[in-house]
């Protein structure tokens, strides 16, 4: 098959682009600019919207966008909303009926001190920049599959980890690495999050191009298997890599002092809170294995990768 694929430069792209090559079929790369004058399979998305691309496609994964969650300016429209919008309208142009949007479980809220768990049918409550552009460019895809006859997938993902990442939990992985002190509040052993192994994603992909009967007009979270509290998190992988990183356990008391001051208690939300996705739609999918964050973990330390 002929696979069309943005953003294949980025931490997710990247692995998506060697998946799929790995799987037999052609990548069609397209990007900002075309620094591989010599590579016939990358074009920019001006030849994409201009059909100069020289190929057919049977399926188009949008993975581009900017990564930030406020904007002064209008990139953050034009880089979700307008870019997308762009995009579906010249699907035609290439005969591509299958199409896959990865968007952010961004589009329920922030993290909280909260209990609760986001389905696909909860309340959309965009907060961010970010988030109220892919709410818009979801609506836009789901509006333009009707009217332009395509079959789309909606994936909402939350932080997403693997090797090579550049993302927020990798900052955090990375301070055990370099062997600094992480901080352990008594509260945040009950906060729990979802997380997205690259693995899954990777699995989830490939069960797509297998069954192409799969992309069929729905919007699905996805994440690992379980969700955990971030101290877990780091603590498990201090011990699978064995780090000398100190986690210090911090009394609840301290922080409750430190969330009456406003900018520290943001930071702290948004670190330890309370963020978990239900997959339950996507586990169905008996043929799909979704690993949980632990073992994920472990592929991350190994430097394994599967499917490829």
């Amino acid at each position: 098959m002929d696979i069309a694929l943005t953003g294949s430069s980025g931490f997710i792209g990247g692995h998506l682009k060697k998946l799929i090559e790995g799987l037999g079929h052609n990548v069609i790369c397209i990007a900002r600019a075309n620094t591989e004058k010599l590579n016939t399979n990358k074009y920019t998305y001006e030849d994409l919207f201009l059909g100069k691309v020289k190929s057919q496609f049977d399926c188009m994964i949008h993975l581009a966008s900017p990564n930030y969650d406020y904007a002064k300016d209008d990139s953050l429209n034009t880089g979700i909303v307008e870019l997308t919008r762009e995009i579906i309208t010249c699907l035609p142009l290439y005969g591509c009926k299958k199409f896959i949007f990865f968007s952010t479980a961004k589009v329920y809220g922030e993290p909280s001190l909260h209990a609760g768990i986001f389905s696909e049918n909860s309340k959309l409550n965009p907060i961010s920049d970010y988030a109220r552009a892919k709410v818009i460019a979801e609506e836009i895809t789901r509006k333009m599959s009707s009217e332009l006859n395509f079959k789309y997938l909606i994936y909402r993902m939350p932080l997403v980890y693997g090797s090579n990442m550049k993302s927020n939990i990798g900052k955090l992985l990375n301070i055990i690495n370099s062997g600094y002190p992480f901080i352990s509040f008594g509260k945040s052993k009950s906060l729990k999050k979802s997380f997205l192994c690259i693995e899954n994603i990777k699995t989830i992909i490939k069960y797509n191009l297998i069954n192409t009967d799969s992309i069929d007009n729905r919007v699905l979270n996805i994440a690992d298997k379980n969700s955990f509290a971030l101290d877990e998190v780091i603590a498990r992988y201090k011990a699978i890599t064995k780090s000398k990183s100190i986690i210090i356990s911090v009394p609840n008391i301290i922080f409750q002092i430190l969330m009456k001051i406003p900018v520290i208690k943001n930071i702290l939300i948004k670190l330890y809170g309370n963020f978990v996705i239900d997959t339950k739609c996507i586990n169905e999918i008996s043929e799909i294995n979704i690993l949980d964050t632990f073992e994920g973990l472990s592929y991350l330390n190994n430097g394994e990768e599967k499917n490829e």
